[in-house]
C-alpha cells in the first residue's frame, strides 16, 4: 500500500512488477459467480499472467476485491506480435515528430509561442523510464493484457469466452488500466530526469495558454493511444479551418449589411424603386394569402407584417452570397484533402497503419445459437445456419428501413407543427414582425430537444441492430455501428433542413390548385410567401448550432469533475492508486464515437446549409475550443486511462466526412438556385425592368379570395375559417399561371436552369478534378 504519492505508481506489493490491468470483483458470497470468475482467473494464471488480490480500503469499496494483473516480459513480447501492437520503428520515428519544411521553420522563428518545441525530448525522456521491455509503453502493456482477457475463456463451452461478456453480465464489475502516477510535481522531484507523461501534459497541455499552441499529438498518442490523439488532431485542424470560414462569413455579412443600409441596393440596381417596406404605397392594405391549407393556423396577413423577414432575406440573398457558397464548397473539399494528408502522416509516424483489424471478435462466437459436429474434424463447433444468417440480415435491414420510414412522416409533422406554433405565438405577441421569429425560435428549440431524445434512443438501438449482423472483426463491427449511429443522427438533425431548403414551396402553383391541395399533408400548398425559406432555415440553424455547440457541449467546460486527488492532494493519500482511479470516469468506445459524431455533425452544419447563417462557424469554433479544453482536463484528470479497440486511423469517420464535403457541392448549388434570387433577378432584368414593374408585383399575383369557393374541398376549409377575410390577397406566382395561359414563365424556368447549369459546370470543372487527382 502506498504511504505517500510517488512519481510512478501502480506496482505490486514488491514495488517491481507493474500493474498492467485491474479487475474489480464483488465479494458477495455468490458461489455460482465465484466459480465463473475463479475459472476465468485460473485460466489467466495458466497462461502466465500474475495476479495479486486486495480488498477495498474505502468504506464504499469494502465489498469489492481488486485483482491486480501483471504480464511478464516474455508474455508481453509474445502477444505484442500476435496482436500487432509491436512498433518496430518507433524510436527512429521520434526524430520526425513535428517535421518541418523551410516555410514552417520560418514561421516558427516568427511565432515560436504557437509550437511545442520540446515534444521530441519529452518522448525520449519518458521512454527511458518505462519498465522492461523498454520498447513498450505502459499503455501498450495494458492493451496487450486487456486483449488477452478479451479472448480468455471462462468455461468449457466454446462461446464462454471474453472479458466483455463477463462485464456485460456484471460478473466482473469493471476492468481498467492505471495512470502512470500523479499529475502534479512532487516535493524534491528531479523534474529534469524523473517525470511521467501525465505530469508533462498537465503542465504543458491543459492550461489556458494551450488554446493557441499546437497540440502535443505524439505525446497524446504515447499516453492515451491513437484514437484519442487522432481526435485532438482532427479538432486542431478543423478549428484552424473554421477561422477561415469565420472570416469569410464576417466579410459576407458586412458587405450585405452595407448594401442593406443603401435601402436594398440589390433591387434598386435592378430598377425597383419601391417595395412594401421602403415605401408602402399601394401595399398599405394588401394581404398575403395563406401559406398552408389550414386557414386557422395560416390566416391572411398584412404584407407589412413581413418587413423583418424582408430585411433578413435581403441580407441572406445578397449577390455576395453566391461567392460565399462557392467559397464554402471549395473550403470543405480542401479541408478533406489536407486532413487526409495529415492523417496519413500521423499513421506512418505512429505505425498505426500496421495494426491488424482482422482479429476475430470474441463476441462473434458468443452470439452463435447452434452447436454441430464438424464432418471434417469431428469437433463440436458453434455456428449459424445460412437461414439464420439471412434472417439476421433481414432483421437488421427491417429495423433500419423502419427508422428511415419514420423520418418522412416526422418531417411532415414538423412542417405542420411550425405553422401551429407561429400562429399561437402571434396571438400572444403584438408585434407580428418579431412574433414570426419568436415562433420559429420556439419551434426550433422543440425540434432540437426531440432530436436529442431520438439520438439517445437510436444509440441504444444501434447495438441491437449490429448484434443481429454478428460481425467477425472489430473493424467491421465498429464501421457498422458508426454508420448506423451517425446516419440516424444526420437524418434526425437535417431532414427538416432538407425539407425547407429543397421541398417546401417547390410544388406551389396557385392557392386553390386542387391537385396540390390533396397532396400528402398539404405539402403542395405550403410555401414561404413571396420570399424563399432561407429565413426559416436561418433561425433553425442558429438554434441548432447554439445548443449543439455551446449548450450541450461547451457548457460542460464550466463544471469540473472529480480527480484521483483532491485539491489539497493529501486526502486519500493512504488509499491505493488503483482504488482511487476506480471512481474516475470511463472513456468507452461509445464516448469516443459520440465525440467524433459531434464533430461530423458540426462539419455538416459548416458546409451544407451554412449559407442560411454565415456566422454559424463562429459559434461552432467557440464551442469547439471550450470542448477541447474541457476534454483535455477530463481525459487527463477526471478519467481512467482509455482502453479502446484499435482501428486504422479514423478511416470510418474520414469516409463519412468526405461524403459530407462532396455532398456540400450539390447542397450549395441547390441553395444558390432555390434559396437566392439569382435566377429570379436575371429573369427580372430581362422583363421586369422593361415594364417598369416593381419586384413584388412582378413575382407575385393578386388573387381573388372568392375563388376559394370554386372547389368543394377548398371551400369547406375556407368556410371553417372565422378570421378576417380580405377581398384579394397576394400569392407567390405568376398571373398567367393562375389564369392557366402560356406565359413568359418558361423563360424564368430557363433562367433557373441556366444558372444551375453554370454553377454545376463550375463544380465539375474545378472541384471534381481534385478528387481524381487524389487517386
Amino acid at each position: 500500500m502506498e504511504n505517500k504519492p510517488k512519481v510512478f505508481t501502480g506496482y505490486f506489493a514488491d514495488g517491481v512488477r507493474r500493474i498492467d490491468l485491474v479487475l474489480v470483483l464483488r465479494d458477495d458470497g455468490n458461489s455460482q459467480i465465484e466459480g465463473i470468475t475463479n475459472t476465468f482467473l485460473l485460466n489467466a494464471l495458466k497462461l502466465g499472467l500474475e495476479i495479486e488480490m486486495e480488498h477495498g480500503t474505502m468504506k464504499r469499496h469494502r465489498d469489492l476485491i481488486f485483482a491486480k494483473v501483471h504480464a511478464p516480459d516474455s508474455l508481453i513480447r509474445q502477444y505484442a506480435e500476435i496482436f500487432s501492437i509491436q512498433r518496430h520503428f518507433k524510436d527512429s520515428h521520434v526524430d520526425f515528430i513535428n517535421a518541418e519544411n523551410s516555410f514552417m521553420k520560418y514561421f516558427k522563428m516568427i511565432m515560436p509561442f504557437f509550437f511545442n518545441r520540446r515534444e521530441r525530448e519529452w518522448i525520449k525522456l519518458v521512454r527511458n523510464q518505462y519498465p522492461n521491455p523498454k520498447n513498450y509503453s505502459t499503455l501498450e502493456r495494458s492493451q496487450i493484457v486487456y486483449r488477452i482477457f478479451l479472448a480468455l475463456p471462462f468455461g468449457n463451452n466454446e462461446n464462454y469466452v471474453g472479458l466483455e461478456r463477463l462485464l456485460k453480465r456484471n460478473l466482473i464489475i469493471d476492468a481498467y488500466a492505471l495512470h502512470d502516477g500523479p499529475y502534479f510535481f512532487l516535493p524534491k522531484q528531479d523534474v529534469a530526469n524523473v517525470v511521467n507523461v501525465r505530469q508533462i501534459l498537465y503542465t504543458n497541455w491543459i492550461g489556458a495558454d494551450a488554446l493557441l499552441k499546437a497540440q502535443p499529438l505524439s505525446l497524446l498518442q504515447e499516453y492515451f493511444g491513437e484514437k484519442i490523439a487522432f481526435y485532438f488532431a482532427f479538432c486542431e485542424l478543423f478549428n484552424r479551418f473554421l477561422l477561415l470560414s469565420c472570416g469569410a462569413g464576417i466579410v459576407m455579412i458586412y458587405e450585405a449589411f452595407k448594401e442593406l443600409n443603401l435601402k436594398t441596393a440589390l433591387y434598386k440596381r435592378r430598377g425597383v424603386e419601391n417595395t412594401f417596406c421602403l415605401n408602402v404605397g399601394s401595399y398599405k392594405n394588401s394581404y398575403m394569402c395563406p401559406n398552408c391549407r389550414d386557414f386557422n393556423i395560416c390566416p391572411f396577413t398584412r404584407v407589412t407584417d413581413h418587413c423583418k423577414e424582408v430585411t433578413l432575406g435581403f441580407m441572406l440573398e445578397s449577390p455576395y452570397m453566391i461567392n460565399y457558397y462557392i467559397f464554402i464548397m471549395i473550403w470543405g473539399i480542401i479541408f478533406i484533402f489536407v486532413w487526409k494528408r495529415r492523417e496519413h502522416y500521423l499513421s506512418w509516424l505512429w505505425e498505426s497503419d500496421c495494426g491488424s483489424t482482422s482479429i476475430l471478435r470474441p463476441d462473434h462466437k458468443a452470439n452463435f445459437k447452434t452447436i454441430k459436429r464438424s464432418k471434417v474434424t469431428g469437433i463440436l463447433k458453434n455456428y449459424d445456419s445460412v437461414f439464420t444468417k439471412i434472417f439476421n440480415i433481414i432483421k437488421s435491414l427491417a429495423v433500419v428501413f423502419a427508422l428511415l420510414a419514420v423520418i418522412f412522416p416526422m418531417t411532415l409533422y414538423w412542417a405542420n407543427l411550425q405553422f401551429r406554433i407561429i400562429h399561437k405565438v402571434k396571438a400572444e405577441i403584438k408585434d407580428p414582425n418579431y412574433a414570426h421569429f419568436a415562433g420559429l425560435a420556439i419551434f426550433s428549440l422543440i425540434y432540437v430537444f426531440v432530436n436529442v431524445v431520438f439520438e439517445k434512443i437510436m444509440e441504444k438501438l444501434s447495438y441491437v441492430i449490429v448484434s443481429f449482423e454478428n460481425h467477425k472483426t472489430q473493424d467491421s463491427y465498429e464501421k457498422s455501428l458508426i454508420e448506423k449511429q451517425f446516419g440516424s443522427t444526420f437524418a434526425f438533425n437535417f431532414s427538416y433542413f432538407i425539407f425547407l431548403g429543397f421541398v417546401k414551396g417547390r410544388f406551389y402553383t396557385f392557392p386553390y390548385d386542387i391537385e396540390m391541395w390533396n397532396s400528402i399533408a398539404g405539402v403542395g400548398v405550403m410555401n414561404c410567401g413571396v420570399f424563399t425559406c432561407v429565413n426559416e432555415m436561418c433561425v433553425l440553424l442558429i438554434v441548432n448550432v447554439l445548443f449543439k455547440s455551446i449548450v450541450f457541449s461547451g457548457l460542460s467546460s464550466l463544471f469540473r469533475c472529480r480527480t484521483d486527488y483532491n485539491k489539497t492532494r493529501t486526502t486519500n493519500a493512504n488509499v491505493p492508486c488503483w482504488e482511487r482511479e476506480y471512481i474516475l470516469n470511463n472513456i468507452s468506445e461509445q464516448f469516443y464515437i459520440n465525440q467524433f459524431k459531434d464533430l461530423a455533425i458540426q462539419f455538416a452544419m459548416s458546409v451544407l446549409f451554412v449559407g442560411a447563417f454565415p456566422l454559424a462557424p463562429i459559434i461552432i469554433l467557440i464551442g469547439n475550443v471550450l470542448k477541447m479544453r474541457y476534454n483535455s482536463w477530463y481525459f487527463l484528470l477526471g478519467s481512467r486511462r482509455p482502453l479502446l479497440h484499435d482501428s486504422l486511423g479514423i478511416v470510418n469517420w474520414r469516409n463519412i466526412i468526405t461524403a459530407i464535403a462532396f455532398a456540400s457541392v450539390i447542397s450549395n448549388v441547390l441553395m444558390m438556385v432555390l434559396n437566392t434570387r439569382t435566377a429570379q433577378a436575371e429573369f427580372y432584368e430581362w422583363f421586369g425592368y422593361q415594364y417598369n414593374t416593381d419586384w413584388v408585383s412582378f413575382h407575385s399575383t393578386l388573387f381573388d379570395v372568392s375563388d376559394f369557393t370554386k372547389n368543394a374541398i377548398v371551400a369547406k376549409a375556407y368556410k371553417k375559417y372565422k378570421g378576417f377575410k380580405p377581398k384579394k390577397c397576394i400569392f407567390p406566382g405568376r398571373k398567367q399561371m393562375y389564369k392557366g395561359k402560356m406565359t413568359p414563365l418558361i423563360y424564368e424556368s430557363r433562367s433557373k436552369n441556366t444558372v444551375m447549369q453554370k454553377l454545376i459546370l463550375f463544380q465539375v470543372t474545378n472541384i471534381l478534378p481534385l478528387y481524381w487527382c487524389r487517386q
